[in-house]
C-alpha cells in the first residue's frame, strides 16, 4: 500500500470519484455511490462531448489505474474517536469547548485537517484560555496552543485504536486485498489526518 499524507475530501465533495482513471473514495460505501451518481448529473452533460471525442480516438479509458482509500470512515469506523479525542483534550487543557456529533460532521465536511478545523472554530467562536495561559492573541501563541492541543489529541486516539475502540468497515479487508491482486491496479491510503494517527489505524 502506498501511503499519502494529503487530504482529498475538500476536492471530492461527492465522496468517491473516477478521476484520470483513479478511484478515490472518501466517504462510507453506503452513501458514496448515491453521491457518486449525483455529482456524475452535474458534470457529465458539460463533458459528455468531450468525453465521446477522447474514447472514440483512444485517449482515454474508463478501466480504473488506481485505488486510493480514505482512512477513517471508509477504511475503519473510527472517524467518532476523532471527536470524542479533541473533547478529551479540549477537557483535559481546560478549555469550554466540546463538540456535539452534529457539529463535528458539518465542521469535517467544511475543514480538513485537525489543526485547520480547531483554527476555523477558534476563529469564529473566539480563542479560548487554557492550561497553558491565557487566550492567545498573537499568532505564534495560537500556533503554540493549537500544536499543543493536536499532538495530545494524537495521543489520546492512537491509545483509543490500541485500546481496540476502532474496527474494519465491512468488505474492505477484502476490496483491498483484491485490488493488491491486481498488478494493473495502484492502491493507496490517502489521511487528512497525522501519518502516525493513520498508521495507528492500519496496524490496529
Amino acid at each position: 500500500l502506498l501511503f499519502f499524507d494529503i487530504s482529498i475530501g475538500c476536492i471530492m465533495r461527492a465522496g468517491g470519484w473516477i478521476l484520470c482513471g483513479v478511484i478515490a473514495v472518501t466517504c462510507s460505501f453506503d452513501a458514496w455511490l448515491p453521491k457518486q451518481r449525483e455529482a456524475q448529473a452535474l458534470v457529465l452533460p458539460q463533458r459528455r462531448q468531450l468525453r465521446t471525442a477522447r474514447f472514440a480516438s483512444g485517449e482515454g479509458s474508463l478501466e480504473p489505474r488506481a485505488l486510493i482509500l480514505d482512512c477513517d470512515g471508509v477504511i475503519a469506523d473510527s472517524e467518532h474517536l476523532h471527536r470524542e479525542a479533541y473533547n478529551e483534550v479540549f477537557a483535559e487543557f481546560g478549555l469550554d469547548t466540546s463538540w456535539s456529533k452534529e457539529y463535528y460532521d458539518e465542521l469535517q465536511n467544511k475543514i480538513g485537517g485537525g489543526k485547520p478545523k480547531m483554527r476555523y472554530h477558534f476563529g469564529i467562536h473566539g480563542w479560548p484560555a487554557s492550561s497553558l495561559g491565557p487566550a492567545p492573541k498573537e499568532e505564534a501563541d495560537q500556533d503554540k496552543l493549537i500544536d499543543a492541543l493536536q499532538d495530545r489529541k494524537t495521543e489520546i486516539y492512537r491509545k483509543y485504536v490500541a485500546d481496540g475502540r476502532s474496527s474494519a468497515r465491512p468488505g474492505i479487508v477484502e476490496l483491498i486485498d483484491t485490488s493488491l491482486d491486481r498488478p494493473d491496479l495502484k492502491t493507496a491510503i490517502c489521511s487528512a489526518g497525522t501519518r502516525e494517527a493513520a498508521q495507528q489505524v492500519l496496524m490496529a
